[in-house]
């Protein structure tokens, strides 16, 4: 290698050193900020999975240390916990939750927060941005709306700050899902969400055939095609990523 060589391989390491420190300080100051926002809610954090709320916990503590103010209600897995967790809450309150708890979907919950007394705000996050779900849950009442995976990319804070300045915030995926007149390949049609609902009932094929009055292949080939957007192998996975992804409103599983 030349002193040419040696010195360009020297310049592109010195960059992509500069690079790592630069985004390490965005992200330190994009932590900074978000939780300075949060500071200003009571906040109550809903997620079906208890890892999840062991992590998050985790997290709080190391933010504390550094001197960032928490107030925590508690962390609920069903619509249930959620309610009791909040009966006493006085105060500008925060809502963080996924489409579904233990219990089913948030939905029927969600409406009964629009009648609190104290101001209440809402964050949904979404395994995935499809037209019925983004449009489900702004007919709910969610006053922010983003995708789990764009979280780390600015769009919690976006969030916060809209939320801060009375604004309703839905991240790039929710607004193009809700924008896009065709619907995504993968996004269920309403009939299929409409037999998504009867296999959660438990219905066969043929009883899928017997309730929508269509032959039992049909139902079969609909059953095959919702497995196949919703990508799993069976019609139990099927249900709980219906849930997850907002697409079940209800559920007896």
């Amino acid at each position: 290698m030349n002193a040419s060589d040696s010195g360009l391989n020297s310049s592109i390491t010195g960059l992509r050193a500069l690079h790592d420190a630069t985004h390490h300080l965005e992200l330190v100051e994009r932590t900074r900020l978000v939780m300075e926002l949060l500071s200003h809610y009571q906040m109550l954090v809903c997620n079906p999975n208890r890892t999840f709320g062991v992590l998050l916990l985790s997290h709080l503590q190391e933010w504390s240390a550094l001197g960032a103010r928490q107030r925590l209600v508690g962390i609920a897995h069903t619509s249930h916990e959620a309610r009791s967790l909040i009966e006493r809450v006085q105060g500008r309150l925060l809502v963080v939750t996924t489409v579904a708890l233990q219990d089913g979907p948030v939905y029927g919950w969600l409406g009964e927060l629009r009648r609190r007394s104290s101001p209440t705000k809402v964050l949904m996050l979404m395994d995935a941005a499809h037209r019925a779900t983004v449009k489900t849950a702004v007919d709910a009442g969610v006053h922010a709306l983003l995708v789990q995976h764009n979280i780390g990319q600015g769009a919690l804070l976006e969030a916060l700050e809209a939320l801060e300045s009375g604004e309703r915030y839905l991240d790039s995926e929710c607004r193009l899902a809700l924008e896009t007149r065709e619907r995504a390949s993968d996004e269920l049609s309403e009939r299929e969400m409409e037999i998504l609902q009867l296999v959660a009932e438990g219905c066969s094929n043929r009883e899928i055939a017997g309730r929508l009055t269509i032959a039992e292949v049909t139902a079969r080939d609909h059953v095959q095609n919702i497995l196949r957007k919703l990508r799993v192998d069976n019609r139990t996975a099927a249900v709980l990523a219906g849930v997850r992804q907002g697409y079940l409103h209800w559920t007896n599983t």
